[in-house]
């Protein structure tokens, strides 16, 4: 009895502070740059990243409410195809969105999320890679070389072309530069937004795209949109790099890609790829953000005539 009386004030304490641990918001675990380890983030490292982590939370968050009059969804997905006769894919997506919200929002308390800068999975790809997820719980024990599954525990690496603007430029810097062309056009000082900044491929050209590229690629983002694309699969999996290139993703949603040295076809396939492919999630959510930044309806596709895509059901 003396022995509970002396140590029920400690249990009791301990119990409180498990009990915050599980509901205190944790938000992300940065890596710290401490023991010369490989991987730690500075302080500069994380206020970039967290910049876009927030852009990342509203465009997902505007892709969500707006995605099924998005023509940005009609143009890099393909809801009507047969392959999702009797399914919601807009729906599958509206909830693929808030989940990438809530991933992005710090005080999200899920997987045990986990971000690293320029670590060794970096300098064992190539220069341009601008960042790398991985959901590996050995990423924690092991080299990369020695990694033998991929269970859950996401890792979200940014190598060193993400931070010098290499590879994607902070999406601050690209509104402002977009929003001086629109404005040029409401002044009258251009007939139309053609041959400006104002396209696809300087939307893909930022920092916030990665970021969504790469949540798109967890498996907790991906559940909605794989439960449709493979409702049967024993084993989900998380979304795949089918294509990069913006007109090429706008392709495959319309059922071509290059084989070799030609293109392929089959619009059931492309409607397939493109749903399971990540880069056509982040193209649909960060055009339907920056289309509504800008306050325009759509935002040209280079190579593509803009009246033949984005068509919204009537």
């Amino acid at each position: 009895m003396q022995f509970l009386a002396v140590f029920r004030p400690l249990l009791i304490s301990l119990l409180v502070c498990q009990t915050q641990g599980l509901i205190t918001p944790r938000g992300f675990r940065f890596k710290e740059p401490k023991d010369g380890r490989e991987g730690g983030c500075s302080a500069e490292d994380i206020a970039i990243i967290r910049t876009e982590l927030k852009v990342v939370k509203e465009a997902a968050e505007t892709a969500a409410g707006n995605v099924a009059g998005s023509p940005f969804f009609y143009a890099f997905q393909k809801p009507g195809n047969d392959l999702f006769r009797g399914k919601d894919l807009a729906e599958a997506a509206r909830q693929f969105y808030l989940r990438m919200a809530q991933l992005a929002d710090e005080s999200y308390r899920g997987n045990d999320f986990r971000i690293e800068c320029r670590p060794e999975e970096c300098r064992l790809r190539s220069r341009d890679t601008v960042a790398v997820m991985t959901e590996s719980v050995l990423r924690q024990f092991f080299p990369p070389s020695m990694w033998v599954k991929k269970p859950s525990d996401p890792v979200l690496a940014f190598c060193e072309p993400f931070f010098t603007g290499s590879s994607g430029v902070s999406t601050e810097q690209r509104l402002k530069e977009l929003k001086q062309d629109v404005e040029r056009l409401r002044n009258g000082e251009i007939r139309s937004l053609a041959g400006t900044s104002v396209n696809m491929g300087k939307v893909a050209d930022t920092r916030s795209k990665v970021v969504m590229h790469e949540l798109s690629h967890t498996n907790f983002v991906a559940e909605p949109i794989t439960d449709v694309v493979r409702p049967k699969a024993s084993v989900k999996k998380a979304m795949l790099d089918y294509m990069y290139d913006v007109y090429d993703c706008y392709q495959l949603a319309g059922g071509m890609w290059k084989s070799g040295s030609g293109w392929m076809g089959d619009q059931k396939k492309g409607a397939r790829r493109a749903a399971m492919n990540a880069e056509n999630w982040a193209l649909v959510g960060m055009g339907t953000y920056f289309a509504k930044q800008l306050g325009v309806e759509k935002i040209s596709i280079p190579g593509a005539v803009d009246g033949h895509w984005g068509r919204t059901p009537n």
